[in-house]
This record gives structure tokens, sequence and C-alpha cells, in this order.
């Protein structure tokens, strides 16, 4: 069972230097897997083989994926029920060359407004927004800033950007309370102006998403078109029951012997929702990702610091 469990874990060790060589956990370095393994010195090979299961199980998206993500949701995801309708219209015989225009068109007239919570500069839908026009899929003057939309303006589709939903709660105390836009001079809810102004679309877009929450918000949010580029499962939940992280019966004993080793060293073992994904975007970690990758303490050293805590 020792021997075993060792050759286990030289096999994480080969694999975590292979993603660390070639540069798949681009946000993450040798200095920070090591800073974190340190957690777990002097423990048996049993508690570390169970950490190393984890974090060799993260889901990790780079600054590529994200890019990629963002292009797939603007040009095969917004416009989609649009271009459908239109091919409908006319019997399927628009060429790729009209689909094109038809997509370019609409874009032009959309604009981009990131999901913030406190305005502040780390919050990571300023960073989506940066690559938008960084790389070349909207023009500078179609991201701004919710404040700053007029009713009047050319723009006839305002975008909401964000970058992953894990509860939902954020985007839901967006949309019901913090959304207001100028009308008239004064102040007017988002959702509201959905049903007052004829002709204005309003659409979410998250490139990754927990199915269950995004759910929940097409239910929820009337008068707001929800998109999500990549879905996650019960299934990339660490401790779910539908887990693929563990073989057969391995998660209610990881599940005791973690959260018995994290509680001691003064980190819950679930996230915010009591959610547990091992889920990181480009030196990005949400809150609802497992506490013990992004808390720190006395005795715990976190693998990567999330940025409202630095």
């Amino acid at each position: 069972m020792e021997e075993n469990a060792r050759l286990y874990i030289e096999k994480c060790k080969s694999y975590i230097n292979f993603m660390m060589a070639h540069h798949q956990w681009s946000g993450i370095d040798k200095e920070d897997v090591d800073r974190w393994m340190n957690n777990f010195t002097n423990l048996s090979d049993e508690v570390k083989k169970l950490a190393l299961t984890i974090l060799i199980n993260i889901i990790y998206y780079s600054e590529t994926d994200i890019i990629s993500a963002l292009k797939h949701g603007i040009y095969n995801l917004l416009f989609k029920d649009l271009v459908l309708k239109r091919q409908i219209d006319l019997h399927f015989s628009l060429s790729p060359k009209a689909l094109s225009n038809i997509i370019t068109e609409e874009l032009d007239s959309s604009c981009f407004i990131p999901l913030l919570d406190k305005n502040a500069p780390h919050e990571s839908g300023n960073s989506i927004s940066r690559l938008l026009v960084q790389n070349n899929i909207i023009n500078a003057d179609q991201s701004i800033f919710l404040h700053d939309i007029k009713i009047d303006s050319k723009y006839k589709r305002i975008v909401i950007i964000d970058d992953c939903v894990g509860s939902g709660d954020q985007l839901i105390k967006f949309w019901n309370e913090n959304a207001k836009i100028k009308k008239d001079n004064s102040d007017i809810l988002l959702k509201d102006a959905c049903l007052s102004i004829p002709n204005l679309i309003v659409n979410y877009l998250t490139l990754f998403g927990y199915r269950n929450s995004i759910k929940e918000l097409q239910e929820k949010l009337n008068g707001l078109e929800i998109y999500c580029v990549n879905f996650l499962s019960n299934a990339n939940r660490v401790f779910s029951d539908e887990s693929y992280v563990w073989q057969n019966d391995e998660l209610v004993n990881a599940k005791e012997k973690i959260r018995e080793l994290v509680n001691e060293r003064g980190i819950p073992l679930l996230g915010y929702k009591d959610l547990d994904f091992a889920f990181i975007m480009n030196k990005t970690i949400p809150d609802w990702s497992l506490p013990m990758f992004y808390m720190e303490t006395s005795d715990w050293s976190p693998l990567l610091r999330r940025k409202s805590t630095i």
C-alpha cells in the first residue's frame, strides 16, 4: 500500500513538472507549487496522495484559452439566433461572406460592459474587457462602463461581460440592484430599460459557468439573455458524489481527511456557497474554488492568492 502510494506521488510530481515545463498552467510556477506542497510536509503519504490528486485535477484556463472562449462566445453564441432567423427567412441561401457581414454589423452596434462588484481595478471583468480590445475583437469605444451608457447612443445591444459564474449571486445583485443607466437625466435599472425601450437588447456573456447556477439565472432574470461558453458540472466538483476526481470509494475518506487537515490550519473545506471546484483562470481563482488553494494563514500557504485579498 505504502509503496503504491509513493509510486503514485512520484507520477503526480512528474505530471506537474510536465505542466510547468510546457506552460500549461501559465499563471503558476514551480515555486508556487512547491510552496503549496510544503503544507503537507511531514504528513503521511496517504494525505500527500490525496492532495496531489486534487492538484492534478485542477481545471486551468490560460490567457490563450480565455481569448479563444471570448471569440467563440461573441462570434458563435451572441448572434446565433439572429443569424439562424436570417438563414431561415432566406431559405439558407446566404453565403459565408454574407453571414460574416451580418455578425460584423451586429457586433458594430453592440457595446460591452464589465460585470463589476466594487468598481475596483483588480476585478476580473476589467481584464476581460481589456482582452476584447487588445485582441481586436471590438473597438476601444465599444468597451465602456455602465454609467457611461446613453440611451440614445448608436448601440442597440448591451453585452454584460464576465469571466465565470459559480453561485450566480453577483449577477443577481448586479441585475436587480446595481445595473443602472441614465434616461432623461435620471437613473433607471437596466432590467426596466429592457421593458420600456423598444429594440434594446441586453445580453450576459460568461466564459465559464456552473451549469446548475446558469440554469437558475436563466429562470430568475427576466429580460436578460444569458450565454455561457463553457459549462462546469457536478462531475467537475472535487467532493461531489458525481466527482470524476476519485476512484471507487475514495471520496468519503478523501473528504474527511482533507477537511480535518485544512480545518486544523484555519481553512474551511468548501468555498462560497459550499462549492468545491478546483478551477483557476490565468492567475485568477474564484471564491467558489476550494479555499485550500487561495486562503492563507500562519499555518497554510496558498497556491495562488485571490486578487481581492492581496
